[in-house]
């Protein structure tokens, strides 16, 4: 390809990441979507783009991507609608993930006769919802905040143990032992690594930022923070995405986070902080999820690949449906928004970036796992497109009723 119709090509993508961005503002349509399509089109349709241009700069763009979005995160999650919320949202992050990849393992290997490492790593990979969805869709919502902060905790959660559990099988996979020991010890020390170290480097940060404030890089050298802390974490064995989540809420909850220590701290985060690390996120990803679609081998589209699909779909939405209920039981007070719940089923960029990471790993029988997350991520965000038109259908219908309407 010349250097003009590279700079071409990756003018136009970010033009069709902007169109998908007001897609979803104007018709809630994620624009993961249209982004992976778009690739699609761009791959294995045309040849118009070819995916090896790409492939070595995508490990690197998914793992930026994702911890500028958990940073973000981190940012829009208040203090006291975590800690109240934290029950819920563990429950259903544990139980949706786990039942998930129980499930699907058992079905992979009852349909494929796939080994047990690439099993349970198909279920770790496909077994989380999506932040990166989850976190845009859920602020568009008209809910309570109680509900959005229970939704955007658990979409962080579940990203969590994903992330967590497909490093230590693939670790697992590279040693060619099964410890359940070691993967206990594994998952609680690169928890533990992260907030501590996260905590600590936030608080530091929050004091550079006040003697930082006039400056005109502040929001760069935040972003450049946030890179530093997951590089650092990673190095020492952390968790990468709970360090820069962790980062996100102490720069964010500050102030509480001193007044449980009986001090006071009035330092306001500046919002081109946020600004920036948006439109950040939103290159980051949009490249993502477009060479996605880019790297779908037209040759792995057989039956037996969409029979497995589908049921890997199926089990997605049944497993979803089954925790929204027993959550319902136990921990739901306002079943009015179960259904919301229950829409927030997506997969996106964790499972993609995971999905390549054992891709890259050249681990057999696992070279079909990018096009089964390129079917779900698909075939989910479908879902809950249709889903959340459903919810919110009666509350447009009823909008426009009342108006003119005399006041009361």
């Amino acid at each position: 390809m010349s250097v003009g119709a590279f700079l071409f090509t990756i003018g136009l993508i970010i033009y069709i990441g902007v169109v998908g961005s007001f897609l979803f503002e104007r018709y809630r349509i994620p624009d993961v979507l249209n982004l992976i399509i778009i690739g699609f089109i761009l791959g294995p349709l045309l040849h118009l783009v070819k995916p090896s241009l790409l492939a070595l700069l995508m490990p690197y763009v998914g793992a930026v991507a994702l911890g500028l979005i958990l940073f973000e995160g981190g940012l829009d999650l208040d203090f006291d609608n975590v800690l109240s919320q934290f029950g819920l949202s563990f429950l259903l992050a544990a139980g949706t993930f786990l039942l998930n990849m129980a499930a699907i393992v058992f079905f992979y290997r009852w349909l494929t006769g796939s080994g047990w490492i690439q099993c349970l790593l198909l279920g770790s990979v496909l077994g989380c919802v999506s932040s990166a969805i989850i976190l845009p869709v859920s602020s568009k919502l008209n809910v309570p905040d109680s509900v959005r902060a229970a939704v955007n905790m658990e979409a962080v959660l579940s990203d969590l143990w994903g992330v967590m559990t497909t490093l230590v099988l693939l670790r697992l996979a590279e040693l060619r032992i099964f410890d359940p020991g070691y993967m206990v010890n594994a998952v609680v020390g690169a928890f533990s690594t992260a907030i501590v170290g996260a905590g600590i480097f936030g608080m530091a940060w929050l004091w550079a930022l006040d003697r930082l404030r006039k400056s005109p890089f502040a929001y760069m050298m935040t972003l450049a923070a946030v890179m530093v802390l997951y590089g650092l974490t990673e190095l020492v064995h952390g968790s990468g995405p709970m360090a820069a989540l962790t980062f996100g809420i102490v720069l964010t909850n500050a102030d509480k986070i001193m007044a449980v220590f009986g001090q006071k701290f009035k330092f306001v985060l500046d919002e081109k902080i946020r600004w920036f690390n948006t439109e950040a996120t939103f290159f980051a990803r949009t490249f993502f999820f477009v060479y996605l679609g880019l790297v779908i081998s037209l040759k792995t589209l057989t039956a037996a690949f969409f029979q497995v699909a589908l049921v890997i779909f199926l089990i997605i939405v049944i497993c979803r449906y089954l925790v929204v209920r027993a959550a319902k039981l136990i921990m739901i007070e306002n079943n009015r928004y179960a259904d919301v719940y229950v829409a927030m089923l997506p997969r996106g960029l964790t499972s993609a970036v995971l999905a390549s990471m054992v891709a890259a790993a050249r681990i057999p029988d696992t070279e079909i796992f990018l096009e089964y997350v390129f079917a779900v991520i698909l075939c989910t965000n479908f879902l809950m497109t249709w889903m959340i038109y459903k919810i919110e259908k009666p509350h447009s219908k009823q909008a426009i009723s009342n108006v003119g309407s005399p006041p009361v």
